[in-house]
C-alpha cells in the first residue's frame, strides 16, 4: 500500500514490478504542468543518472519509465524516494 502511495506522489497512474522490471506509467495527454514539476523533473534527473538501468518511453499516450533490476518491494521503495516521493513516517 505504501509503495502505492508514493508512486501517486510521483505521478504515476500505475506502477508495476514484475521480473525484477519496475515500470511506472505516467498519462501524457492533458497533463502539461506535471511536465513543468519538480516531480518530472526527478523522473527526468534519474533517468539520465541510471542510463544503463533506466530508461522512458512513450507508448499510447503515456510515459513509461522502466527500472531493470529491482529485485524487491524495498528496492521498488528507495527508487521511488530517489524520484521524489519521499514517504513520511507515520502515514
Amino acid at each position: 500500500m505504501r509503495l502505492r502511495w508514493q508512486a501517486c506522489q510521483a505521478g504515476f497512474e500505475k506502477l508495476t514490478l514484475k521480473k525484477n522490471l519496475l515500470k511506472g506509467f505516467i498519462p501524457a495527454t492533458n497533463n502539461e504542468p506535471y511536465f513543468q514539476s519538480d516531480t518530472f523533473g526527478n523522473i527526468l534527473s534519474y533517468v539520465q543518472t541510471h542510463p544503463r538501468s533506466a530508461s522512458m518511453k512513450e507508448r499510447k499516450e503515456q510515459l513509461i519509465l522502466s527500472v531493470e533490476e529491482v529485485k524487491s518491494v524495498q528496492a521498488a521503495k528507495r527508487i521511488l524516494s530517489e524520484l521524489g516521493s519521499e514517504e513520511k513516517v507515520g502515514v
